[in-house]
């Protein structure tokens, strides 16, 4: 399992005890920005917050320990679990974080099902 894949899985595994609705992984082809892309779905906008905190918590930790020039050192956050949907940015990788209303309102797993191949690690 390479750096990427380890990372996936610690943030699948860890957010999966955190109650995370729904995670689905796409790895993407084709030169797409990012190698893989993972989306999840929150209770409501506290539950999206707690997995935003533990996500970057597990990614930080997990970047201090790895020389992968695939990812960023810092995560990048866009918008706030206020806005029920939530974007992680590590690079290789990005985490979209959504409330459920949000993400069946959005229809976002249709995009990435064409885009990439459903990943499981």
């Amino acid at each position: 399992m390479n750096p990427i894949e380890k990372l996936i899985k610690q943030i699948t595994d860890i957010t999966n005890t955190k109650k995370a609705a729904d995670i689905r992984i796409y790895k993407l082809l084709d030169n797409y920005i990012t190698d893989y892309t993972v989306i999840l779905s929150a209770d409501n906008t506290i539950h999206c917050k707690a997995l935003l905190e533990t996500i970057v918590e597990t990614s930080k930790k997990f970047l201090d320990d790895c020389s992968d020039n695939n990812f960023y050192k810092i995560p990048g956050i866009s918008g706030n679990p206020e806005s029920q949907w939530v974007i992680v940015d590590l690079n290789s990788i990005v985490i979209h974080i959504m409330c459920t209303e949000i993400r069946v309102h959005y229809s976002i797993d249709r995009h990435f099902e064409k885009k990439g191949a459903v990943y499981h690690i």
